[in-house]
């Protein structure tokens, strides 16, 4: 008697021993038959015969494996899977599997692998790693792709992001979401108080501007004694910069060498967001301020917000209530000035299958890719952004043309120098600090952040 232990190993072995003809039958190459047809002649008169053929045609070529590594959440890293699935499906030369790296987690561990060689051949390139590894050799040019990729038009992704991520005239990532700054209104707190809904054409918006907000906030904020229940406006800290640039004024100059924040301009983009809070009590100093605006927001205790798009699929997946909307950004003395960023698709210089790599990049980042991975900021090629599928996505088609309208004159941030994460750190956080606790005048501000910065950028 046969005493051996039955392992699942061994279950499988004698389970498929009856059928081991058939397996070989099955890997034996396949004979393909088929009927020609050839005219000969016979005893003078031409005829037209059948015969059969047969052929063995050469082994399919088994698909090339590529690997995609992103950030996110779970949830995202879910869309990604099913994307990926979509994209095998219809690409059978290419298998692209797929790593998921926690946000908080991803920028170290993509810095690991970039110096160790061993980066996915597909990896998210994040605008904050961008200005520290542009013109190093760690993303192939995708100029060579995109010259043989009949139709592939480079202008249809926005200017801004599309420049961000070109080094020296050639991209070397393909953007796929961003967006930029809109305002957020309560529709209950307008009504409330008699203020007219804002209009969501931005060529119509010249009436809503800094002086407008201002009064608007006035309006909505809600006082009981000294308890402010609803603020009408929440913090310009939080989104400073675009204060600075629809002030009419620069942070850095062109090539980003030199801080220009000691601007007339810009010190008085600084005085009007500190007047906000303590001349005209409309806004809290940041001090009193534990929660971000978007937490606030829904709960009734902010009039008017600032915030990107992505704020609003959250919203409507969580199923709040719809008791606001959206409209553009209120207008200042150098015009409506968003700020904008982006992540991009990137093939690893490395990757030993650059042209899978691109492959598998450029669905990503073009209309099916973007689509199946479902639409929270801004698609950054302008031909998905004029998709019904994209105008009808959470918000209004008006109201999302407003993202799409504000790409026009949008500022990209971070701004291009790998001194950028320094130059908030050192330079302009512990000065803006002293403006929001009213330490400090604007212009002493403005002069302490330009200075500190300009000696960072010269170091």
């Amino acid at each position: 008697m046969d005493n051996k232990r039955l392992t699942r190993r061994r279950f499988i072995a004698i389970g498929l021993l009856p059928s081991f003809g058939a397996l070989v039958a099955a890997c034996a190459p396949r004979v393909v038959e088929r009927v020609v047809r050839e005219t000969v002649v016979l005893e003078g008169t031409a005829q037209v015969v059948e015969k059969v053929v047969t052929a063995t045609p050469p082994p399919a070529r088994p698909a090339v494996n590529v690997t995609l590594t992103i950030s996110g959440t779970q949830d995202q890293a879910k869309n990604y899977l099913r994307a990926l699935e979509i994209f095998n499906a219809g690409h059978p030369g290419v298998n692209a599997d797929l790593e998921h790296v926690p946000s908080a987690e991803y920028g170290a561990t993509m810095q690991t692998r970039l110096a160790a060689g061993t980066a996915a051949d597909v990896f998210q390139m994040e605008a904050g790693m961008w200005i520290n590894y542009e013109g190093k050799g760690v993303a192939l040019s995708l100029e060579p792709f995109i010259a043989s990729t009949p139709g592939f038009d480079k202008a249809d992704f926005f200017d801004v992001p599309r420049e961000f991520f070109t080094y020296q005239g050639e991209l070397y990532g393909l953007p796929a979401y961003g967006g930029p700054l809109v305002t957020y209104y309560n529709t209950e707190a307008f009504e409330e108080v008699g203020l007219d809904p804002l209009p969501t054409d931005v060529a119509q918006a010249d009436d809503w501007n800094w002086d407008a907000l201002i009064a608007a906030a006035g309006k909505l904020t809600k006082r009981e004694g000294d308890l402010v229940t609803r603020w009408g406006w929440v913090a310009p800290h939080e989104e400073w910069f675009i204060y600075i640039y629809s002030g009419g004024a620069r942070l850095l100059n062109e090539d980003a060498t030199r801080c220009l924040l000691d601007s007339e301009e810009a010190i008085a983009a600084l005085q009007w967001m500190h007047d906000a809070i303590y001349k005209h009590k409309v806004a809290p100093a940041k001090t009193m301020v534990t929660q971000r605006a978007w937490n606030l927001f829904p709960a009734g205790r902010v009039g008017v917000m600032i915030d990107r798009r992505w704020v609003s699929s959250s919203y409507v997946r969580q199923g709040l209530p719809r008791n606001w909307r959206l409209a553009p950004l209120p207008k200042g003395p150098g015009g409506r000035r968003s700020t904008t960023s982006s992540w991009a698709f990137s093939v690893y210089a490395k990757t030993k299958s650059p042209d899978e790599a691109w492959i598998l990049a450029s669905w990503l980042a073009g209309t099916e890719g973007i689509l199946t991975l479902g639409i929270e900021g801004v698609p950054q090629r302008k031909s998905i952004t004029m998709t019904q599928t994209f105008l009808a996505d959470t918000n209004s088609p008006e109201e999302n043309r407003i993202f799409v309208d504000q790409m026009a004159d949008a500022v990209f941030q971070p701004a291009k120098t790998p001194k950028w994460n320094q130059l908030l750190q050192e330079a302009f956080n512990p000065e803006l600090d002293r403006l929001w606790a009213d330490k400090a005048t604007a212009r002493e501000v403005a002069l302490a952040m330009t200075k500190k910065a300009n000696e960072i950028l010269a170091s």
